[in-house]
């Protein structure tokens, strides 16, 4: 059986198609990793973020998942003393980046027993220090972690980035 040329013409320009419409999904996609746009995010904190206000209280153990500069991430109450954390009453605080140091996955899970673990390919993190821990060695880069600061009302605010996302 022999072809049209329109039926060739078609096929053509079927392609030419998909393969836009391939290019498209693949800039989609691209743009909706939060991994590859959250060192400049995370480093453009222009002003101080309060994230909790004076009559806020987080229990030992307790967290809060926000965004900051776009970015998911979670303030953790620790009973022990936090590396680069500031106290607050009775329990230290800590805010660390909810993206994944291995594959820039976004942590969506609850911690449990102070530990965040990553739904891809189970990397947790320890909350008192950000730092990789557990069985999966898949990375031993920690968490980005934020400034904080407890002002005089007992506020408190980030203020910057003590560690940017690895990468």
């Amino acid at each position: 059986m022999f072809k049209s040329s329109q039926t060739d013409q078609r096929q053509e320009a079927d392609l030419g198609r998909r393969d836009a419409l391939r290019v498209i999904g693949c800039l989609l996609c691209a743009a909706a990793v939060p991994g590859v746009s959250s060192k400049a995010q995370a480093q453009s904190l222009g002003a101080p973020l309060n994230i909790l206000r004076p009559s806020e209280a987080l229990a030992a153990d307790g967290f809060k998942l926000m965004s900051v500069a776009g970015d998911p991430a979670i303030l953790y109450a620790s009973k022990t003393p936090v590396a680069d954390g500031v106290q607050r009453g009775q329990v230290w605080l800590t805010v660390y980046s909810r993206i994944c140091s291995h594959r820039s996955t976004v942590v969506i899970d609850p911690p449990r027993n102070q530990v965040m673990t990553c739904p891809k390919h189970h990397q947790a993190y320890d909350l008192a220090t950000g730092q990789p821990t557990g069985y999966v060695h898949r990375t031993s880069d920690p968490l980005a972690q934020y400034s904080l600061q407890v002002r005089p009302d007992q506020s408190v605010w980030i203020t910057g980035m003590i560690r940017p996302q690895a990468g």
